[in-house]
């Protein structure tokens, strides 16, 4: 994250002293749209269960207990680097990702047709634990 931040930068100073340099500035345009892409990852679909009125504090703890209890092998959630978290215990067919804004932790699956399994799963937890759904 530190190095595209700082990729960015550098890139962002050069089109400012040559603004000319329409090669430069598409770049420099395609680099931020990417990064800001990997905040909604498109190509996986979202799951119909989303986690409500979660605090940034308990995301962690709650995606870890989910993964250990759910996924076969799974000890603890971890952060990605494009901001999503790993909680199918590293087989990546299922992941979250925490909206800070809404207080939401929305999921997404690697196939469509795995959505109504993960939304079982992802409904007996919240239920076990009190957790507030979309669903």
């Amino acid at each position: 994250m530190q190095r595209i931040c700082a990729y960015l930068a550098e890139q962002l100073h050069r089109v400012s002293l040559n603004t000319t340099d329409l090669t430069m500035q598409c770049k420099v345009m395609i680099i931020v749209y990417d990064y800001r892409k990997q905040r909604e990852p498109k190509f996986m679909p979202y799951c119909h269960t989303a986690f409500q009125n979660v605090p940034p504090d308990q995301v962690e703890e709650i995606l870890s207990t989910l993964t250990k209890e759910q996924f076969i092998g799974g000890r603890a959630a971890y952060i990605l680097d494009d901001g999503s978290y790993s909680i199918d215990a590293g087989q990546n067919d299922i992941r979250a990702i925490y909206y800070a804004e809404e207080s939401t932790i929305k999921f997404f699956c690697r196939y469509e047709r795995e959505i109504a399994f993960y939304d079982k799963k992802l409904k007996f937890f919240a239920e076990n634990h009190s957790i507030h759904t979309t669903l």
